[in-house]
């Protein structure tokens, strides 16, 4: 046997972006709870973030959408442009439902508040299945597809699910 580290049979390869440095952390130590869930790789802005997608080809990327100042809702689809087969996730703090769901209509596949409740879910969501991930917080009065959404959008799994 060699000293290689043998990849957990159900490993999901994620790659973290976000450009506080104190949020990656804390993404990189609650992902590290779950061996079915390994952080690949950090990035602190939207260039960064797409060029390690192309490079390492993770299974999902866990992105803030609002970086350096001002959102990004254009990152997702820059990293489906070199990674077509990642599942984007929206990390965000921000209440505003329009950048979220100008990132859903770019090609993020779900998103979810940065409180962290819900990371875990959430990924598991989009990595399971073809349905978008949209956290109930997020959902504004307006129904999602007016904003061009395409496919379900649905909520967390219940334990008993």
């Amino acid at each position: 046997m060699t000293g290689v580290p043998v990849a957990h049979p159900a490993e999901r390869r994620i790659l973290v972006v976000d450009d506080h440095p104190v949020v990656c952390d804390g993404v990189r130590n609650l992902l590290s709870a779950h061996p079915d869930l390994r952080v690949v790789g950090e990035a602190n802005e939207p260039g960064t973030a797409v060029r390690l997608a192309g490079e390492l080809q993770p299974d999902a990327v866990v992105l803030d959408l609002r970086m350096g100042g001002r959102f990004n809702p254009e990152t997702s689809g820059a990293v489906k442009a070199v990674a077509p087969a990642t599942k984007v996730l929206i990390h965000t703090s921000s209440e505003e439902n329009e950048p979220v769901h100008a990132a859903l209509r770019a090609g993020a596949d779900g998103a979810v508040f940065k409180d962290g409740h819900d990371l875990v879910t959430a990924l598991r969501a989009v990595l399971g299945s073809r349905s978008r991930y949209l956290d109930p917080r997020l959902r504004s009065e307006r129904s999602p597809r007016r904003f061009g959404v395409d496919g379900p959008v649905v909520g967390p799994l219940s334990p008993r699910e």
